[in-house]
């Protein structure tokens, strides 16, 4: 029997280090998207979980939606099918990524293509989810995102908004993914558990995958994309913001407007020279530093007591010590 592992779950839980750090360096593991590919527009696994349910909510066209399903099961069941390995992996910090699109509906689509090639070939269904503090989540992940935001300047009233506040409760997530696949084998991995103890961080990665990672991986234990900096003992986040030029700008707006209609799929959507315009035309974007926030000891203590009861049913159901670890 072959084995997909999936990997989802938030931005700024430590994914790009897994995936560059660890997984792309092991070769029992095949990728069966690129780690890269969530930030393309082109390939089967985009056009179904990321473009094709924004426009089949837009235009009903279920022709596409079920096209670009087929697509994507014919393109990882010929994958399995041909492969010596028996493991395989998605990982994407964005496919379940709750202020996304379409976030975890992605769930169904998801059940929907294993289910069809479990039918073929019989596969087992693992997921990886990574977790962080969410006094440690909120903040990156607002200095990250901050554009998705209406409260773009501040913080502290998101932090009083329960929708807001809901979409990081772990359980919710892990909840669904036990209803929809059947108490599947899950791996909740706590991003602070490689600073504090990164030998038991590496032997869960090792245990679950049924591999042997190298001494090189052991001793690699710095996450990358860091977002924060310790200063006078606060910790800030820090928010990116990049000065577009007006072209891009307009070239932006075209598009997402084309995405709407067919047209879009037979003419543009794989069009070598949209991704190359489109990539040209970023290399003049200017990244700055826009403003940089910190979380109050009050909002901190705040945050802990409002996720501490889902945080304790989440460590005693999947055997981890968030408390050790300052979840609450």
């Amino acid at each position: 029997m072959k084995t997909i592992y999936i990997h989802p779950v938030y931005p700024k839980t430590g994914t790009t280090y897994i995936q560059e750090t660890v997984l792309s360096k092991v070769k029992e593991i095949e990728k069966l998207i690129e780690f890269n590919e969530q930030r393309t527009s082109q390939g089967p696994y985009f056009e179904y979980f990321k473009s094709n349910f924004y426009k089949n909510n837009i235009n009903g066209n279920y022709y596409n939606f079920y096209k670009k399903r087929q697509n994507f099961y014919d393109y990882v069941f010929e994958k399995i099918k041909i492969s010596k390995n028996s493991k395989f992996i998605i990982s994407d910090a964005g496919l379940l990524d709750p202020f996304g699109s379409p976030g975890t509906s992605n769930i169904y689509l998801l059940k929907d293509v294993l289910k069809k090639i479990n039918n073929v070939e019989k596969i087992e269904v693992k997921f990886l989810v990574t977790i962080r503090s969410q006094s440690e989540l909120i903040a990156s992940y607002y200095a990250y995102r901050s554009h998705y935001f209406h409260d773009k300047n501040n913080l502290s009233l998101l932090l009083k908004n329960s929708d807001f506040m809901e979409n990081f409760k772990f359980s919710n997530l892990l909840t669904h993914l036990n209803e929809e696949f059947e108490n599947p084998k899950i791996l909740v991995l706590p991003l602070e558990l490689l600073k504090e103890n990164s030998s038991e961080y590496f032997k869960n990665i090792e245990d679950f995958f049924q591999i042997r990672l190298s001494n090189e991986i052991h001793k690699n234990t710095k996450v990358v994309n860091a977002n924060s900096k310790i200063i006078d003992d606060k910790k800030y986040f820090y928010i990116n913001s990049y000065k577009e030029n007006i072209i891009l700008t307009l070239f932006t707006k075209i598009h997402g407007y084309l995405k709407k209609f067919d047209i879009y799929d037979k003419f543009i959507s794989k069009s070598n020279l949209k991704n190359t315009l489109k990539n040209y035309l970023q290399k003049f974007n200017k990244k700055t530093i826009k403003s940089k926030i910190y979380l109050t000891s009050n909002q901190i203590e705040m945050i802990k007591n409002y996720f501490k009861s889902d945080n304790n049913e989440l460590e005693k159901k999947y055997g981890i010590n968030l408390k050790n670890l300052e979840y609450y």
